[in-house]
């Protein structure tokens, strides 16, 4: 259908974005029909996506993922098959993706008959076919060498993906436009590692960086660089702001919830924000700030370390 066709926009040389609604997708074009995929999307967009491939003469020859998040890797199996291509992404985030308990795991808050009714998470389990080892600071895929930059935080093994036209391809190690100015407690697997993800990228030889979620920065990044790193940090420091007591897991979703403003209707939003708060709790007990303690009932809780 023509409402779904979104077209290609060229960065430099051969790499290029498409808008698929939930985050943009990169792309490496090979030649004029063929091109490499940096992440692939929701299962949710696969019409989107294929058909504004299609629209522009373009088939998918290979994909390489940032991480295994079901918004960035969703069509992997999908497109692997049907077009017969390869799949590579790294070591640690082959393991995620394999099975569906593996994805259950770091999904801890989701019940795992919840994981098998959700069409967006049973597509994502794919047998990659190059798994990049933690040694390569590179790799080639249909004999185009790919950069590689380890930026592990969002997830535990997330890499930004360097093309040959000085591209950085930043998945979700950096937010950028609105996701940056208007996220309330941003995804991250280990907070201290996103930040200091954001530092890694201050020594990147390139001219553009593009974020999934969603935008093109063209060099130099120091400026947007601080911004990601003191959002990260303001996001901490709020969330120890609002505990000043001993306070429970439950006390301090309610006060996390109604402290940032975070609209909670749904059974699914309430297990996200369990989900993206409990790594800032376990950061800020990692450095200090906080510390666990027992209260008499025999409840976890967590108090200012003072």
């Amino acid at each position: 259908m023509t409402e779904n066709i979104r077209k290609i926009e060229i960065i430099s040389g051969n790499t290029a974005y498409l808008d698929v609604g939930i985050a943009v997708i990169g792309l490496y074009l090979i030649d004029d029909h063929r091109c490499i995929l940096l992440d692939c999307g929701p299962a949710s967009c696969r019409e989107t996506l294929e058909a504004s491939l299609a629209a522009a003469g373009f088939v998918p020859d290979g994909i390489i993922a940032s991480h295994s998040h079901y918004d960035h890797f969703g069509n992997a199996t999908y497109f692997q098959q049907k077009y017969n291509i390869p799949v590579a992404i790294t070591f640690g985030e082959a393991e995620l993706c394999r099975t569906l308990p593996a994805i259950k795991g770091y999904l801890f808050a989701y019940t795992a008959g919840e994981v098998l009714d959700d069409p967006d998470l049973t597509a994502l389990p794919c047998n990659v076919d190059r798994v990049i080892m933690p040694s390569e600071d590179y790799f080639y895929i249909r004999g185009i060498k790919f950069g590689l930059l380890r930026t592990p935080g969002h997830s535990p093994e997330h890499a930004a993906i360097i093309t040959p036209d000085r591209v950085c391809y930043a998945g979700d190690a950096l937010m950028c436009g609105p996701s940056l100015e208007h996220a309330k407690l941003a995804y991250s697997y280990n907070v201290r590692q996103a930040i200091e993800s954001v530092d890694i990228f201050r020594d990147l030889d390139c001219d553009y960086i593009l974020c999934a979620h969603k935008g093109l920065v063209r060099a130099p990044f120091d400026d947007f660089l601080d911004a990601n790193r003191d959002h990260l940090e303001a996001r901490l420091k709020a969330v120890a702001a609002l505990i000043d007591r001993e306070m429970s897991r439950d006390e301090i979703f309610t006060a996390v919830r109604d402290g940032m403003h975070i609209k909670i209707d749904t059974i699914r939003k309430a297990e996200n924000l369990e989900r993206f708060l409990r790594p800032y709790l376990e950061c800020l007990v990692d450095d200090g700030v906080l510390r666990f303690t027992l209260r008499g009932t025999g409840t976890l809780c967590y108090e200012p370390n003072v």
